[in-house]
């Protein structure tokens, strides 16, 4: 587990560009998740079941799911 905390304050902003990279054998599972316990804001990134990648994200506003179904993301 990798733990990492902001420190100052914390400000919303409109945007954010996170990119990320990953290497598995394993067709499906949990690749990343990362959440804050001050605002309960949350990102996970798994491999679904079709072995695309599916983002579930609350950023504060309601909860939404993403599946990108590209074999191969550069």
């Amino acid at each position: 587990m990798v733990k990492y905390e902001f420190e100052g304050s914390f400000r919303s902003t409109i945007a954010e560009k996170i990119r990320v990279g990953f290497t598995t054998t394993n067709p499906k599972g949990f690749l990343l998740g990362m959440s804050s316990n001050i605002t309960g804001e949350y990102m996970t990134i798994m491999v679904s079941n079709s072995g695309h990648l599916r983002v579930v994200f609350d950023f504060g506003f309601e909860r939404q799911e993403v599946y990108i179904q590209r074999n191969t993301l550069v």
